[in-house]
């Protein structure tokens, strides 16, 4: 009769130990999430910035580094294959002005421009949802928007 005691008492201290690891591991504090990426393009939000073309941030890249009367911010005009393809070319010393929303990621904050002008030429960079219309992405728009003409 002692043993079975003392094999209950055993294994209740066994079930409640159980249950405080597991309560303790209910209430642990858990580190923070890297903060989460605003990177939703909201037509409402849209600002001009106007400014002097510095330079292309790196060699391939679609980011620019733009010269504006506040200080240099850095700009996303999309995939630079698509400026080339489009033959809309910037030299440093441009003057441009950008139509877009500020985005705040992990690495900082962009400008993620929609249409960007130099001179007498306009570019649309993005959809007004802000996606970036690139080498694919402006043949997509176009068939829909023949698709959404024959609809009609």
């Amino acid at each position: 009769m002692a043993q079975a005691i003392r094999r209950v008492s055993f294994f209740c201290a066994a079930l409640l130990a159980g249950a405080g690891i597991a309560a303790g591991q209910q209430t642990a504090v858990r580190p923070a999430a890297a903060p989460a990426r605003i990177h939703s393009y909201v037509a409402a939000r849209e600002t001009i910035l106007e400014g002097v073309f510095v330079r292309f941030e790196a060699a391939g890249s679609g980011r620019i580094l733009l010269q504006t009367a506040g200080g240099t911010i850095t700009a996303d005009l999309g995939p630079r294959e698509y400026l080339a393809a489009s033959q809309f070319t910037l030299a440093a010393g441009d003057s441009i002005k950008l139509v877009g929303v500020s985005s705040t990621t992990r690495q900082g904050t962009a400008f993620l421009a929609r249409v960007i002008q130099k001179g007498g030429e306009a570019l649309a960079l993005r959809t007004a949802q802000g996606a970036p219309l690139g080498r694919f992405g402006a043949a997509r728009l176009g068939a829909r928007e023949k698709r959404e003409e024959s609809a009609r």
